[in-house]
């Protein structure tokens, strides 16, 4: 690889690192693994190369790398006659994110449904006529959550 682009991937591991720090709450070296190992591709990542390009302990790679195995974050494969382990990102990992992310939206719809039934039935009891609640937020907020359960569906229909 050369160097430009080299410099481009170390940059590029330093800021997934920090995403997945922030958003999947890894621990810093993890996410450095982690992102490394995605940027490495479908060819894999040894534990060697790993300790090598993070400047980081044995011991504390061989710990991140059991902690993301145990989170189903990563796996590994060997090659015939060659005792090392190449590490990939588990090939589930994208459909399970898409599934977890579609009970989140799912579950924030329907909570969103019974507010906005709940406000239709005060308004239904209310004998004076007036609207104390604006629907608006509701409903759009409910079709909101239905173009993002629609899309995360395709999404994952072409993944599979």
């Amino acid at each position: 690889m050369n160097q430009q682009l080299e410099e481009r991937r170390s940059v590029l591991i330093e800021k997934l690192g920090v995403f997945f720090e922030k958003e999947h709450h890894l621990a810093p070296v993890a996410a450095r693994i982690f992102s490394l190992i995605i940027l490495s591709g479908k060819k894999g990542v040894t534990f060697e190369e790993l300790v090598c390009r993070l400047k980081a302990g044995e011991s504390t790679v061989s710990t991140h790398l059991e902690s993301l195995q145990l989170h189903n974050k990563i796996e590994y494969f060997t090659l015939v006659g060659d005792r090392k382990r190449y590490f990939i990102v588990n090939k589930d990992l994208m459909l399970n994110s898409l599934d977890e992310l579609q009970k989140q939206w799912t579950e924030q719809k329907s909570l969103f449904q019974e507010v906005l039934s709940f406000k239709k039935e005060c308004m239904a009891e209310d004998e004076s006529g007036e609207e104390n609640f604006d629907l608006q937020f509701q409903k759009n907020f409910i079709a909101y959550a239905d173009d993002i359960l629609q899309s995360i569906s395709k999404l994952k229909s072409k993944i599979k």
